[in-house]
């Protein structure tokens, strides 16, 4: 899924879909990446062995960075992502949440605006 989003990325790109009038479509398929991406990354955990484990510390540790740049905001991300002030059972279950209620529902309206758009627009031509 995510080597056909880089190279569905690439084809906008390369066919400036991304120029006026379709930055809309632009940003709704930003978003959309957004969402694919989280998607595997919250859903790379849920089978919760060695590999899992370590890859939900280093990716929740990813926003303590933000606090060289606005002290207590990488921490309190942290917190909130964890569940705690570790990696425990409550970051597997907020991470199985998120996969399976938040990001559905914030993908399918994405897809509808983002297609719904291209079908109003049109695709790029081609080069």
């Amino acid at each position: 899924m995510v080597l056909t989003l880089i190279l569905h990325i690439a084809r906008v790109y390369l066919t400036g879909g991304f120029k006026k009038p379709r930055e809309l479509i632009w940003i709704t398929g930003v978003l959309l990446s957004i969402a694919v991406v989280s998607f595997g990354v919250t859903g790379y955990s849920l089978p919760w062995d060695k590999i899992g484990y370590w890859a939900s510390k280093i990716v929740t540790a990813v926003p303590q960075a933000f606090d060289e740049l606005i002290p207590g905001i990488g921490s309190l991300v942290v917190g909130l992502l964890r569940g705690g002030p570790s990696v425990s059972q409550f970051t597997l279950t907020r991470f199985y949440s998120i996969h399976t209620f938040v990001l559905p529902l914030v993908l399918f309206p994405l897809i509808l605006v983002h297609f719904s758009i291209i079908r109003k627009q049109g695709i790029s031509g081609p080069l």
